[in-house]
């Protein structure tokens, strides 16, 4: 898992659909295990009634962020310890699979690898 951006909330379906997800009792028996370990709740939304979205609750939020340092601090270490000629190498290649992701740039992030 990479540093990445949670959105506060998102359908069940929308999320499945966009994940290439397997289905629909896939997604609802993930989110009754997430549900049971106080990671995340339901709510229904005003707008729609036949929608549920998935919030994250604290719990979850803090495992999130344990999991997302963790995978940080493992990249750092693997970052590292490379030679400058291959952490050249690797940037770029995290540039272009950024890029082909459609990921947008975050200003003001500043590498600790120099």
């Amino acid at each position: 898992m990479t540093r990445a951006s949670y959105r506060p909330a998102c359908s069940m379906a929308t999320r499945a659909s966009c994940s290439g997800w397997p289905g629909d009792s896939v997604t609802v028996r993930l989110a009754d295990r997430l549900v049971a370990r106080r990671l995340v709740e339901r709510r229904v939304p005003e707008h729609s009634r036949r929608e549920v979205e998935i919030h994250l609750l604290d719990e979850g939020q803090s495992l999130v962020a344990q999991v997302s340092q963790r995978r940080f601090d493992d990249v750092a270490r693997i970052i590292a310890s490379a030679t400058p000629d291959q952490r050249s190498a690797m940037f770029l290649g995290f540039e272009a699979f950024a890029d082909a992701a459609g990921e947008q740039p975050e200003h003001g992030w500043a590498s600790p690898w120099g």
